[in-house]
């Protein structure tokens, strides 16, 4: 570790692991969750109440009330908002720079899609839901699991996951998208970027690939592969008696071993690098020193390509 930079090399292995990846990345461009349901709402001609403690099942739902009242105009702020491309993060390019077996992401815009047509990044192609094929995960592709909202296009009500009966849809029993999440993350290394994973959706997919892990080990042995997830060091400020703002470094670790709480229980590792601004150049740095190493092969865990 470099001046708190993590070295992720010493909790995965490149050629082995899928970069999953959130919306973190691309929240400076396109905004939050949060935004872009308020957005929908308010184009469509909803009112709801809608803050930063609203749920994923809140968020959903609205969403859904939005498509329901008007889905011209639903899909067309859908298109509007993400089909445009103004802006990218270099972040994206360091996540093709380093030596990662295949890439999923949840996001709808085009940045990482665009971002690993480059010819140096030598991936396959890009794979949107519903068409996720594994057949191409150890090649280098790029999987868009809710969806891609290419620039210029538009998207179909049977193309993006976003509201309540799209996850209703997407995540049944032997759905699309859980016969490719599943095998994915129960028999890959995986680490995740920019993601929160607070999704009820994601505490029963877990809870199945648990289950599959347990069967993996009684027939064929090994042990489970290695999932991590990259998060930001908290930094929160409090008044002390004086009245004078100051760290408030208690309260930051025990949020923190909540956080490291919550993931140990899906059987994820917390990675933590440092908060060096309000531009997350601690993960960029991250990403940087991941970005220059070496190609190596390791083996460990799971043999993924070798199992059922």
């Amino acid at each position: 570790m470099i001046d708190g930079i993590p070295n992720l090399r010493d909790h995965i292995e490149f050629e082995r692991c899928i970069a999953f990846v959130g919306s973190g990345p691309s929240v400076p461009i396109y905004g939050t969750w949060l935004e872009l349901t308020r957005h929908l709402c308010h184009g469509c001609g909803i009112s709801v109440e809608l803050n930063g403690e609203s749920s994923a099942e809140t968020l959903q739902s609205a969403a859904q009330s939005a498509r329901e009242a008007n889905p011209g105009v639903y899909f067309q702020l859908l298109g509007d908002h993400f089909g445009k491309v103004t802006q990218t993060n270099p972040n994206y390019d360091l996540l093709m720079r380093i030596p990662f077996k295949s890439y999923v992401t949840l996001n709808f815009d085009p940045l990482l899609a665009q971002e690993s047509q480059k010819p140096e990044h030598r991936c396959c192609g890009v794979m949107t839901y519903p068409d996720l094929d594994r057949a191409n995960i150890g090649r280098r592709a790029v999987y868009y699991a809710h969806g891609l909202i290419r620039e210029g296009e538009y998207p179909n009500e049977d193309s993006l996951v976003l509201c309540k009966s799209d996850f209703d849809r997407a995540y049944a029993d032997n759905g699309w998208l859980l016969t490719f999440l599943i095998p994915t993350l129960a028999k890959e290394q995986v680490c995740f970027v920019g993601c929160r994973l607070k999704e009820p959706e994601f505490q029963r997919l877990f809870e199945i690939c648990k289950e599959r892990q347990e069967e993996i080990r009684r027939t064929a042995g090994g042990t489970p592969p290695t999932r991590i997830i990259l998060l930001e060091e908290l930094v929160l400020w409090s008044k002390d008696v004086t009245g004078q703002t100051v760290r408030n470094e208690y309260e930051e670790r025990r949020r923190e071993a909540e956080e490291d709480e919550f993931f140990r229980g899906l059987d994820i590792k917390v990675v933590r690098y440092p908060r060096l601004d309000e531009n997350h150049v601690g993960l960029r740095r991250t990403l940087q020193t991941a970005a220059s190493f070496p190609t190596m092969r390791l083996i460990a865990g799971f043999d993924a390509e070798n199992l059922p």
